[in-house]
């Protein structure tokens, strides 16, 4: 027996109700006054980006019953596009500020963003492969690279130090999250939905981009 998709409005219920509470993040940070400052206002998009990564794999997660090969391309399709965006847009960005040499020490002194997006990409080019190979060794690699994911951004966590305790709290918070995601998605059956994971990742988004600048 084939597996049912969800219905296509119950999809675009749940993207309306994502991009509407980014509304409602973007409204309550500007009544917040992110923008006063250019640390502040850097972490804004710094947040706004991965959080909606993540949420975007959970809301998958959540709302559509795809074979596990298809799950494989769309989650490696978002994290490749994801993590090269990412860096190209960020070094982009630093060249046109610092020129070469200021961008290059910027990624000697301030890397680690750049690092955990290049892993996002790594990880996204894993869930491809997976997808490409037999079923026995497909199968068996799709469920590691959550698990990639969810080493390296609690190390990215533990490594980018917060501005007072209440950054610290949400950040780890997210990161719990994030490995509860890995877990669920590790265990949960090739062809199904996997519903818990997503709400994780979902959670986790959340956490993330509440913690900006603590």
């Amino acid at each position: 027996m084939g597996v049912q998709p969800h219905h296509p409005s119950s999809a675009r219920t749940h993207v309306v109700l994502a991009v509407s509470q980014i509304l409602v993040l973007v409204t309550i940070c500007a009544s917040a006054d992110i923008w006063r400052s250019t640390k502040t206002s850097e972490q804004f998009p710094g947040h706004l980006g991965p959080a909606t990564f993540i949420a975007a794999i959970g809301y998958t997660a959540l709302v559509a019953d795809w074979p596990w090969r298809a799950r494989c391309q769309v989650e490696g399709r978002l994290s490749l596009g994801a993590g090269c965006a990412y860096v190209v847009g960020e070094g982009l960005a630093r060249l046109l500020v610092k020129g070469p040499s200021g961008t290059v020490d910027h990624y000697m002194k301030h890397g680690l963003h750049a690092w955990m997006s290049l892993v996002v990409a790594v990880v996204g080019a894993a869930f491809l492969l997976a997808a490409r190979l037999e079923a026995t060794a497909g199968e068996r690699l799709r469920r590691a690279p959550h698990a990639w994911f969810a080493s390296a951004w609690g190390w990215f966590i533990w490594a980018h130090k917060q501005p007072n305790q209440f950054g610290v709290a949400m950040h780890a918070a997210a990161a719990i999250w994030v490995f509860l995601g890995a877990y669920f998605r590790a265990r949960a059956p090739a062809n199904a939905a996997p519903r818990e994971a997503g709400a994780c990742y979902v959670f986790a988004a959340y956490a993330f981009f509440g913690g900006q600048t603590g």
